[in-house]
């Protein structure tokens, strides 16, 4: 594709006092995440930041902030990672902030089609300050395409993402459809970093078991009617003993079903669904979770299984954060790792 002509017609340099050119790690992350959020609203899959390309977009940048000039840089193609199939540069000057500066791209047309152009996937970013102009601040979009980077099943998940593997492998075995993007007909994202609802661990617990279920036409559950989303496979978990839900001083127990699992929650389901026997050890693999604590046993089974190794901690036993929430990227990992 084509360099799109520059954003600003500065008609040359407009010289200023000097100051020292620094990078804006903060401007260039609130670039990545407008393009990346842009880009999945325009149903094409979002961009791997690439270090190599920053380090061109970065220099590039500091070069015109120094130099007082603005102008595409001539050798960029040369200067990417070599392997690409289509690249493409952005440049700006005089923005404020790195939200602005990705909003004047979006209002031109030749920029915004870098920016969501579905053959690139990767992106490199250099926001700097300071410098020889008057316009204060300097900024460098390179963009390229390679073919190791394309696939995956959901356009936030790319085969660079952390869990790629778990992630794809709840959509090869439909244990997640993804979530509807508006305006997108068939491409969904997975959201990885979000929690994880009870009433979606139901939903992904049901499938994985393969189960075969009538629900019944009375609900186990105060705060759960047979209208509701997931009843099938909320019922299901009360008839599999999977949980007994929260008890209530009413009577019937309540069970919670958008409230975000905790990751002791998660490993009782999980042990649960197991059908493991299994005797806990007298001392705890976790830093955090001792013999007496609640979930004692199922937490240390999720270590034994291998489910988990932990959260490393410099002193050396890692930790599990017992009431931490549960991400939808970590239960992708859990559930592939339980034994089947």
């Amino acid at each position: 594709m084509a360099d799109p002509e520059p954003l600003l017609d500065l008609g040359g340099p407009v010289l200023n006092a000097i100051s020292p050119v620094a990078r804006s790690e903060a401007d260039e992350a609130q670039i990545l995440t407008a393009v990346n959020a842009a880009r999945i609203s325009a149903c094409v899959p979002i961009l791997y930041r690439n270090p190599a390309i920053d380090t061109v977009a970065r220099a590039w940048s500091t070069q015109m902030a120094t130099s007082g000039s603005f102008m595409h840089n001539p050798n960029y193609r040369n200067q990417i990672p070599a392997g690409w199939t289509a690249a493409g540069e952005n440049i700006a000057a005089g923005s404020p902030s790195g939200y602005y500066m990705f909003e004047m791209w979006m209002a031109s047309s030749a920029h915004r089609g870098n920016m969501l152009n579905p053959e690139y996937t990767d992106i490199g970013i250099g926001f700097v300050r300071g410098g020889t102009t008057a316009y204060g601040s300097h900024g460098t979009q390179n963009f390229a395409s390679y073919a190791a980077r394309r696939g995956g099943a959901f356009l936030d998940v790319r085969p660079w993402s952390d869990f790629y593997s778990e992630i794809q492998w709840m959509s090869t075995s439909r244990l997640s459809t993804g979530i509807t993007v508006p305006g997108c007909t068939t491409a969904k994202t997975y959201a990885p970093k979000d929690r994880v609802s009870r009433e979606a661990m139901a939903a992904f617990l049901y499938r994985l078991s393969g189960a075969s279920y009538t629900p019944p036409k009375v609900s186990p559950f105060v705060d759960v009617k047979p209208s509701d989303p997931f009843y099938k496979e909320i019922t299901w978990m009360y008839h599999a003993k999977l949980t007994t839900g929260i008890p209530q001083p009413t009577g019937k127990p309540k069970y919670a079903p958008k409230d975000r699992v905790s990751r002791e929650a998660m490993a009782a389901f999980l042990y649960r669904l197991s059908g493991a026997s299994y005797t806990p050890p007298k001392v705890s693999p976790f830093v955090d979770v001792k013999p007496s604590d609640p979930f004692y046993k199922e937490i240390t089974w999720m270590y034994h299984a291998k489910l988990t190794t932990g959260i490393p901690q410099p002193t050396g036993k890692p930790k599990y954060a017992p009431k931490d929430r549960v991400s939808r990227e970590a239960m992708a990992a859990f559930l592939y790792r339980l034994p089947r």
